[in-house]
């Protein structure tokens, strides 16, 4: 067995493979990603050069600095043990290598289109990075991306976070490509975000905030309601619902609906009454008890008056009979007037006159010496031994 190692060994002598030769530096670059290069932890002890002479002429893999474990990481596997413990022990992605000569398998496009150059080897942060790749800090090695706005084209920006070309016409905010004049969270520039509403969401168009109802709602000034039962905004915005004084008010269907809590109780002009006993509404709504000069009430529905001492109702008014010439000693008896000297009166309940010039007092009465060819008065006594007075034309005797 000894003398077979020896002989291999002498084989790959010959062959060129020492300190400075592609098998050799193969070799080394293997061992140190399965030693835990670039943070990485192996799954298996590293050695010297554990593959078969065969493989400096085939590709080995390589775990890449700054990858995450995923399919596509356990897809990459070699047949060499310590390249297939190398892979277990990704962190953050993989890419295949061949180590014999160091470039990557499969190059990224460039922002042409075309396939890019080979990344040169070593220390990217000594011998630098051509277009199309950025010097990844952790690794120390040039991995596809861009590192300047250039690298992305006409009008597109390099997001720095992420070494990827944002699309024409967007920024670069927090981090992320995005559009200035339709990103709610950066609303005309970086930063500036658009305020939201329950029911609803932000909106920008052409860098100026909006929002926008959610479910059928209806935007009323900043706020998103349903105007089919919003009492502030019913039917409509800003048409609200007015509460009634001791009752409660709902919005349904787009209609303001008023309710009382008091049995037997109707809205009417903006509050809670009872129709059996509201002087302003008794008996339907906007039906007002007057008062008739006494007491206004209203009892099952119907008005009524209440009259002070010395005074009768009569009709819808309280009257004193003794002297109210329109109720002269009862409702309805009216007192009249004689001429336009005189005019009527009540008193003590009967009706009288008031003469005036040139009309002259004639007992109870008044005789106007203008009117009939002239008249002058007379007395007499009835038989009940009262006297009374009348009047006659100037030339005829009394009686």
């Amino acid at each position: 067995m000894r003398l077979y190692l020896l002989s291999l060994i002498g084989i790959l002598l010959a062959a060129g493979c020492g300190e400075s030769s592609p098998c050799k530096k193969a070799c080394s670059r293997l061992a140190q990603c399965a030693k835990g290069d670039a943070g990485l932890a192996p799954a298996a002890p590293a050695e010297d050069c554990p593959f078969p002479t065969s493989a400096c002429e085939s590709p080995l893999q390589e775990c890449q600095a700054g990858c995450v474990a995923s399919a596509g990481c356990a897809a990459v596997t070699g047949a060499d043990p310590v390249a297939a413990a190398a892979v277990s022990a990704c962190q953050k992605e993989c890419a295949t290598r061949d180590l014999a000569t160091g470039p990557e398998a499969a190059p990224s496009p460039s922002s042409d289109g075309g396939a890019l150059p080979p990344p040169p080897t070593g220390d990217c942060t000594k011998v630098g990075c051509p277009a199309g790749y950025y010097c990844d800090l952790v690794g120390r090695k040039c991995l596809p991306g861009c590192a300047v706005d250039a690298e992305c084209g006409a009008g597109a920006k390099c997001n720095l976070a992420k070494h990827a070309c944002c699309a024409p016409g967007e920024s670069v905010c927090a981090g992320s490509c995005v559009n200035l004049s339709t990103s709610p969270a950066h609303c005309g520039g970086c930063g500036k975000s658009c305020a939201t509403t329950s029911g609803g969401h932000a909106t920008c168009s052409a860098g100026t905030c909006g929002l926008a109802c959610d479910g059928g709602r209806s935007l009323c000034g900043e706020a998103c309601v349903f105007t089919a039962s919003d009492p502030l905004h019913c039917g409509s915005c800003d048409k609200p619902c007015e509460q009634p004084v001791g009752g409660s008010v709902s919005c349904l269907s787009g209609s303001c609906v008023a309710g009382c809590s008091g049995p037997g109780q109707t809205t009417c002009a903006g509050k809670c009454v009872d129709l059996q006993s509201d002087l302003e509404h008794c008996g339907g709504c906007g039906k007002a008890c007057a008062t008739g000069g006494g007491t206004a009430t209203c009892s099952g529905g119907k008005c009524g008056i209440t009259c002070p001492s010395g005074k009768t109702l009569c009709g819808e008014s309280c009257v004193d009979l003794q002297s109210d010439v329109n109720n002269c000693g009862s409702c309805g008896k009216v007192c009249t007037g004689i001429g336009s000297s005189t005019s009527p009166k009540c008193s003590a309940g009967k009706c009288g006159l008031n003469c005036y010039s040139p009309a002259v007092k004639c007992v109870d009465t008044c005789c106007d010496p203008t009117r009939y060819g002239g008249s002058h008065c007379c007395t007499g006594t009835d038989s009940y031994g009262k006297t009374f007075g009348y009047c006659l034309k100037y030339g005829y005797s009394c009686y």
